[in-house]
C-alpha cells in the first residue's frame, strides 16, 4: 500500500519524527480482521507490523497517540482465542490488575485495548484491556481519545453498561436517569502497568 492510499483510505495517523504512522485494520481471512500498523517515511514504506493479533477473534486498529517519548495504539477485540503469544496478551500479563491482563469472561463484545508501541518497528512493549462489565462478563468499550495527565497516560472512553472500578468490580451508579454508553475516565501509569484511578459521569467509584 502507498502512502497516498493510507492517506485516502481515512486510517487514523500521527507523526513521529520522520515518519508517519498510520494504524487500522486488513482483512486476514473472509470472515476476520486483524489490526495493522504502517510507517512511511519521505513518502515511502519503512515497516508494516501485522502481528499484534492473529487468532480467529475480531481484531482491529482504531487510534494512535505520540506524546513526544512514547507511542500508544488503541485496538478493539472481540474475544479470546488461540495463544497468548497470538495476542495482546504476550504484554498485558504484567499489569498489576487482574482485570487488565486479558479480555475476560464471554465473547462478541468489543473491548479495548491500549498498547505502547516501539516506534522503530511497531513492536508491542506492553498493553492492557480496557472493557465494562455485565454479570460478570465482559461488555462493550471504546476509546474515544488519549492524552497525558502529568506523568500518566488519560484514557477517555465510553462505557456500555457497568463501568469498572480500578480494581475491576463494577461501580455504583448514582444517577438512575443516565443511561448507556457512560463517559467514563480512566488514568494509567505511561507503562501502562497500573490504574491510578477511574471516574464515570453518573456513577460511584
Amino acid at each position: 500500500m502507498t502512502e497516498a492510499q493510507a492517506s485516502q483510505s481515512g486510517a487514523a495517523r500521527v507523526k513521529v519524527g520522520t515518519q508517519t504512522l498510520y494504524i487500522g485494520t486488513r482483512q486476514a481471512t473472509s470472515i476476520n480482521q486483524d489490526p495493522i500498523v504502517l510507517s512511511y517515511e519521505g513518502g515511502k514504506l519503512k515497516w508494516a507490523n501485522t502481528k499484534y493479533e492473529t487468532t480467529g477473534a475480531d481484531g482491529r486498529g482504531m487510534g494512535l497517540f505520540y506524546n513526544g517519548t512514547g507511542l500508544y495504539g488503541v485496538f478493539s477485540i472481540d474475544g479470546t482465542q488461540g495463544l497468548p503469544t497470538q495476542d495482546f496478551r504476550r504484554v498485558s500479563a504484567g499489569a498489576t490488575q487482574a482485570w487488565m491482563r486479558s479480555y475476560g469472561a464471554g465473547g462478541g463484545a468489543k473491548a479495548a485495548v491500549v498498547a505502547k508501541l516501539n516506534p522503530r518497528n511497531g513492536n508491542l512493549q506492553s498493553a492492557v484491556y480496557l472493557s465494562a462489565i455485565n454479570n460478570g462478563k465482559t461488555n462493550s468499550f471504546q476509546v474515544k481519545g488519549l492524552a497525558m495527565n502529568g506523568k500518566n497516560l488519560w484514557v477517555n472512553a465510553i462505557s456500555y453498561f457497568a463501568p469498572r472500578k480500578i480494581d475491576g468490580t463494577a461501580m455504583r451508579q448514582t444517577d438512575p436517569t443516565a443511561t448507556s454508553p457512560f463517559n467514563y475516565s480512566i488514568e494509567l501509569t505511561p507503562d501502562l502497568k497500573t490504574a491510578v484511578k477511574a471516574s464515570a459521569t453518573g456513577w460511584q467509584a
